[in-house]
């Protein structure tokens, strides 16, 4: 799992634990490369790589290697067999099952890829900047909360598709406070 960044000793606990073989990873692409001098030389790539132990014990300390909790990135470089070498993980995830062996279970939640859930009906913000341009404008000269109620009501409606004033009520409460303080 990635996606979220997890809390920093979270974070450090999976590293550990990997480093201890308590969990298991996986990189949907990994690129290793030789650097010599400064020039870097590919030496093979992989898809679905399971990472190993020793690359978690060689590659993956946290003060040297670059981590990507967001993303699923890691950046890192290190000596193997008599190599200098540099590493590109790209979309790791952790098994679940370890995961929850590490009381990381609450944890995990934040680990998980954020769900896009529902598109929001109205678009608030750029309403909200109509009125303030109507009022600034002089075309909404308001006497009372009503009258930005009506004017977001008539903002927002696509259609037939209207808000009802319950639910434009706090918009226009916010913008009327900040227009009497005027």
């Amino acid at each position: 799992m990635h996606q979220k960044t997890p809390t920093p000793t979270a974070g450090l606990l999976l590293q550990e634990a990997c480093r201890l073989g308590q969990v298991g990873g996986r990189a949907m692409r990994v690129t290793c490369s030789r650097i010599e001098r400064s020039h870097t030389y590919p030496i093979w790539t992989a898809i679905e790589w399971d990472i190993p132990l020793w690359f978690w014990r060689d590659f993956a300390d946290p003060k040297k290697c670059r981590l990507d909790w967001r993303s699923g990135k890691m950046k890192t470089e290190g000596r193997r067999e008599g190599l200098n070498l540099r590493f590109e993980l790209q979309g790791i995830h952790f098994h679940n099952s370890g995961l929850s062996n590490l009381g990381l279970g609450s944890q995990s939640k934040s680990l998980a890829p954020a769900k896009a859930g529902r598109k929001p009906v109205h678009d608030w913000q750029a309403a909200n900047s109509a009125i303030w341009g109507q009022i600034f404008r002089g075309e909404l000269i308001p006497e009372n909360q009503a009258m930005i109620e009506r004017a977001l009501i008539v903002e927002l409606t696509k259609g037939d598709r209207e808000p009802a004033e319950s639910t434009v009520r706090p918009y226009a409460k916010q913008i009327w406070t900040e227009f009497q303080k005027a």
